[in-house]
């Protein structure tokens, strides 16, 4: 397995030196002759070009022709999607972290998508970014989503805690309370079987519990749901 360093605007050519599947994606992205993925402190600036070179080669792997852009505009990959060059901006994150103001462990990317410019002072148009592509630098995940219609901040679940989230669990208890009544079994009962009040139970058999967001995972922010 060979390193390849891809420097600014280089992605497309050095990637067609490589048979197809011969390059891991750990190797491909190296900055200052240092692979991301070794040094996790690196500072941010580094962060969002790797996120940038992590973007470029998911494109091109999927086969489309990508570049990357100079300084100073408000995207920062140029796609040919389907016959349209679409813009691209990248926003990346390192890892995951527990959302803010939630009750209980909640790890959720958080990314600030609408603000750009030094200090996030300025906000994209809506004829700036096409498509924005949020990077996990932590599972070098790249996901997409379309510029539209999107929050100043996107919170986005990890894969690996599929199940654990509160909506989750409130789903799992609500379907064990209405199998345990299949069963006969009385609400008081119920209640002391999954560790539920017993009015609780009442509301669960009446639909009266409250509902909760689904949510989005990284894993459902596909390409071609974002064009």
């Amino acid at each position: 397995m060979s390193m390849i360093n891809l420097m600014h605007g280089d992605c497309l050519e050095r990637m067609q030196e490589k048979e197809s599947g011969s390059v891991e994606l750990t190797h491909c992205v190296t900055i200052d002759n240092q692979p991301v993925g070794s040094d996790m402190n690196s500072n941010d600036l580094m962060i969002g070009v790797a996120g940038e070179h992590l973007t470029c080669f998911d494109l091109i792997s999927k086969g489309y022709t990508a570049f990357m852009t100079e300084q100073g505009l408000p995207y920062d990959i140029v796609a040919d999607i389907n016959g349209k060059l679409t813009k691209i901006q990248v926003k990346t994150t390192r890892t995951h972290c527990d959302t803010p103001r939630r009750v209980g462990r909640c790890p959720s990317y958080r990314f600030g998508v609408r603000k750009c410019g030094k200090g996030g002072r300025k906000a994209y148009s809506e004829d700036d970014v096409d498509v924005f592509a949020l990077v996990c630098v932590d599972t070098k995940q790249v996901g997409y989503i379309s510029s539209t219609y999107i929050p100043m901040t996107l919170l986005i679940r990890v894969d690996e805690f599929r199940g654990e989230y509160s909506n989750e669990v409130q789903s799992a208890r609500s379907k064990a309370v209405f199998d345990l009544k299949k069963e006969g079994m009385r609400n008081a009962d119920i209640g002391r079987e999954i560790g539920m009040a017993r009015s609780v139970v009442g509301k669960v058999l009446k639909g009266e519990s409250k509902k909760r967001d689904q949510g989005v995972y990284f894993s459902d922010l596909k390409l071609e749901l974002a064009i």
